[in-house]
């Protein structure tokens, strides 16, 4: 069909820490920009009167965590580990898709991971506004911040193991591994997540389509850290919860010149 694209990204062994990678199917094709429109509430208060009035053109992104999954709702560690949506999750993705279509968000390609908790949730939310049929792109580089060994356990048994306070600095700090194999920082996550971005995300924005990501705490927060230009130490206390779209309006260089938690 021709409004899905289609490429091929081989994915080869990352710094020897994640395995080896399956390949996966990418696209990249043109679009047509639609316009856009927001009812919703600006939290930094940060107004576009001046840009508007000088004609600066303004790319805009939304980021959206999955819905809660399964092993969210056991406060179990994911990870790459391939869990769906519990029923909640189900209904958080519809939630965000009616938020975004009434605040009059167009969307005109959404990316995506390869786990099925992103893909499910994106799926929900496109379906809820009438956008099932815009270009959909899936990249193992949104994949979710690998845990090793620390998969399937839960939150609670690794802070009794190793106290709250060392389990809180491996989760949050920026530089930090869990000790496992194979286990990724969320430095680990943006340095593979930034090609991506910088090849194809970027590419989009500033030909003024409206994109869509859903994928994963980590992933986000690294992609946060990016266009916000948050310090290692900052970083440290951005949450990012369950099916809560945050929109960007971004300047010709993808500086952030308004964000709305939606």
């Amino acid at each position: 069909m021709d409004f899905f694209r289609h490429s091929t990204e081989l994915m080869g062994r990352w710094d020897k820490k994640i395995g080896v990678y399956r390949s996966i199917a990418e696209s990249h094709a043109p679009i047509q920009a639609r316009p856009f429109s927001s009812t919703a509430r600006n939290i930094h208060q940060k107004p576009l009167d001046d840009a508007a009035r000088l004609g600066v053109a303004l790319s805009r992104l939304v980021l959206l965590r999955h819905g809660q999954s399964l092993w969210n709702r056991e406060r179990r560690f994911t990870g790459w580990t391939d869990i769906d949506l519990s029923f909640q999750g189900i209904e958080e993705a519809r939630d965000a898709g009616r938020i975004m279509k009434r605040a009059g968000i167009t969307i005109d390609v959404a990316y995506t991971s390869l786990l099925k908790r992103a893909i499910r949730t994106m799926w929900i939310v496109l379906d809820e506004m009438d956008l099932t049929r815009i270009p959909v792109i899936m990249s193992w580089r949104l994949n979710e911040r690998a845990y090793g060994d620390f998969e399937g356990r839960s939150l609670d048994e690794a802070e009794e193991l190793y106290g709250a306070e060392q389990v809180r600095r491996w989760r949050k700090g920026f530089c930090h591994h869990f000790p496992a194999p194979s286990s990724e920082s969320l430095k680990d996550v943006q340095e593979r997540l930034l090609p991506l971005w910088q090849g194809q995300i970027a590419a989009d924005l500033k030909k003024g389509r409206g994109v869509l990501v859903v994928s994963h705490g980590n992933t986000i927060r690294a992609l946060v850290k990016h266009i916000e230009e948050i310090s290692d130490q900052n970083i440290e206390e951005l949450e990012v919860h369950t099916a809560s779209p945050l929109l960007y309006e971004l300047d010709g260089r993808l500086k952030p010149m308004k964000r709305i938690d939606l």
